[in-house]
């Protein structure tokens, strides 16, 4: 091989090594894109499990200012709230006896919850 193949040769291969790792580069931004988002979605038993009570914290407030401003009765307001409080205890359970695969498929509504819109 000429000393002028040889060196056009020798570009070539830096020109490819660096669009490899270019290429590389981008395939590791892109993977870990994807696990930060998956990070934010994943979320620990205790968690959710304090999520489930932010929530119903937030409904029987929502029934209880219903009360007070005379929308319901003393009776309707018992009755919403003790719906409220055991559906609330449904989700608890359905958290305890979820497996690990399962939870996020199980806890969507919780976890998808936006407790500042709820």
């Amino acid at each position: 091989m000429s000393d002028n193949n040889k060196k056009i040769f020798d570009v070539l291969l830096e020109f490819d090594d660096e669009a490899t790792q270019k290429k590389d580069n981008t395939e590791i931004a892109k993977q870990l894109e994807k696990e930060i988002e998956n990070e934010k979605k994943v979320m620990t038993r205790q968690e959710i499990y304090d999520k489930i009570f932010k929530l119903l914290e937030k409904e029987q407030f929502h029934v209880q200012n219903r009360y007070e401003f005379g929308e319901i009765d003393l009776e309707t307001f018992e009755e919403l709230s003790s719906a409220r409080y055991n559906e609330y205890q449904e989700y608890v359970k359905d958290l305890a006896l979820a497996s690990d695969n399962e939870l996020n498929e199980k806890m969507a509504f919780v976890i998808n919850a936006n407790l500042e819109t709820f």
